[in-house]
């Protein structure tokens, strides 16, 4: 997980069940080792911030 408002990242394991983007339409005749799946959000902290100030804090880094 990355939060959009601090940058804060958090590792989460993978959902059960169906995987979506990790088998690529056409492997253009590679042989594919890896896929990497990244979750966006907002952390609970940045959740409790007004929306103006997330842009603040975005801006002055």
């Amino acid at each position: 997980l990355v939060c959009r408002g601090c940058g804060r990242m958090v590792d989460v394991d993978c959902a059960v069940g169906y995987r979506p983007c990790l088998e690529a339409a056409d492997d253009y005749g590679f042989s594919i080792d890896e896929a990497e799946v990244i979750y966006w959000g907002m952390c609970p902290e940045c959740q409790a911030i007004p929306t103006t100030a997330h842009r603040t804090a975005k801006e002055q880094q």
